[in-house]
Parts: structure tokens; sequence; C-alpha cells
């Protein structure tokens, strides 16, 4: 409290007697400890069981790109990458120690987040040479507003890992929901801007790669984007169909 008031000792004194005049004054001391320093509740969750495995996963591969890093100091945006890293292993550490609650839902999430970017590395690794991680490029006057996963070969390749299972152009991956655009809204701008970012005189070859299966339907209208899929040709799942209410004897 002394700290706050920067060392106003005459402050401090009148902080002291207001507490004083409406009680005593350790318990408001103690109160206001309490406040600031909440005790945490117990770890808890339905996937409680899960999170150090989790984290054991994450710590790992930050471990591999710290590495990777250390031994490609020429290699731009692998800092950002290990500190969206490190946010989800906080994630972990305060499932484990009761902060957060360690539901299924949240910690899916959390593990999906790991694996996206445990999938970016990987595609960044064997990029021929690779020269960024997550790199942001122009698009239309607006400046860094595309990012690309991996950049090789001096800026002449761009390559963009989709870690999805294979859908079609009637899903919402492709399509957007709510305002926001999918893929396919991805997929043209990346397009774009790389006409508008040439490298000698060129723009960057643009490659998607689908390491769960692309459908081919999603190929076919990236293809003609002048985009280079890569991935096995899996036909998607077809989207469910809800059934009215009405259609159906309630009493059935």
């Amino acid at each position: 409290m002394f700290a706050d008031v920067r060392g106003d000792a005459p402050k401090m004194e009148k902080i002291m007697d207001g507490f004083a005049s409406k009680g005593s004054v350790e318990d408001r001391l103690v109160k206001d400890w309490d406040k600031r320093n909440p005790v945490p509740e117990p770890p808890r969750g339905d996937a409680l069981d899960r999170v150090p495995a989790a984290k054991a996963r994450a710590v790992a591969l930050r471990e591999e790109m710290v590495k990777f890093r250390d031994e490609h100091p020429e290699v731009t945006g692998m800092a950002e990458r290990i500190k969206a890293l490190d946010a989800e292993i906080e994630s972990f550490d305060q499932m484990l120690d009761g902060r957060l609650e360690a539901s299924s839902t949240s910690l899916t999430g959390r593990e999906a987040n790991v694996e996206s970017i445990a999938r970016e590395f990987e595609i960044a690794k064997r990029t021929p040479g690779l020269s960024g991680m997550s790199r942001m490029f122009s698009l239309d006057g607006r400046p860094d507003a595309v990012e690309v996963d991996a950049v090789g070969e001096g800026g002449k390749l761009w390559v963009e890992s989709k870690d999805k299972i294979p859908y079609g152009t009637e899903s919402s991956n492709w399509k957007g929901v709510d305002g926001k655009g999918g893929d396919r809204v991805q997929a043209q701008e990346m397009a774009r801007a790389a006409t508008q970012n040439p490298v000698d005189g060129k723009p960057p070859k643009v490659v998607w790669e689908y390491p769960k299966g692309v459908s081919p339907e999603v190929k076919a209208e990236l293809e003609a984007m002048g985009i280079e899929v890569r991935g096995p040709a899996v036909k998607p799942m077809p989207i469910p169909v809800p059934v009215p209410h009405g259609d159906k004897d309630e009493h059935e």
C-alpha cells in the first residue's frame, strides 16, 4: 500500500487513520490482502486428467521450436509463435492449479491450438529456404493485412497450413459464418496479396496444404484462383439437415 501511494508518508498516515475510524486496522488490511490475493479453487473439471499430457506435449513442442529458432536466427516470426504457445502452456498451468476449470470443451480447444502451431511448425521446417513463419503482407494498400504460415525460397513461396477435416464448398469452413469470411475469402485475399507483393517481378507461388485431406470441389476452387493444393483427395462428410419438429408425431 505504501508503494501504491509512491512513498507518500502523510498520505499513508491519512489512509490508516481512515481505516482506524471504521474498526480494526489489522482486519481491514487482511481483508484488502485477501481481495488482491484470492486463494484459487482446487483443480477441477471433467478433463482434468488430460491436462498433464496436454501440457507435456506443448512444453516438448516449445523446446523444439526454441532450439530451431536458436539454430536458424535468420527465420523471422518464431518468437511470435513461441509466445502463442506460451499462452497455451499458461492456460494448462491455470487448469492444474485451479485458476481455470479444466472442462472438456476448454481443453479440447487449447489442444487444437497447440496442434495448429505444431502443424505450422512442421510445414515451416520442410519449406525450402524458409525465411519466416506467420509473416504479414500488405493487401490493397493495407499493411499487415494477410498472414502467411511459412515463407520460403527467398520470399517466392508462400505456404498455408489447413489442419481441418475435409469439407465441401457448402461448409461454413469455406463460406464463412456470422459475417466472417471463411477459407474462400482468405484464399482470394492471399492470391491477390501475392500479385501485389512480387519478388523479382513475379508473384510468390501460393500453396495450401491439407494434411487431413481436401475435397475435390474445394481443391478445384483453389486451383482456379492459381493456388497449388497439396493433400489427399477425400470426399467430405455430408452436412446434416435438421428435421423440423412438426414432421414427426410427437407421440411417436
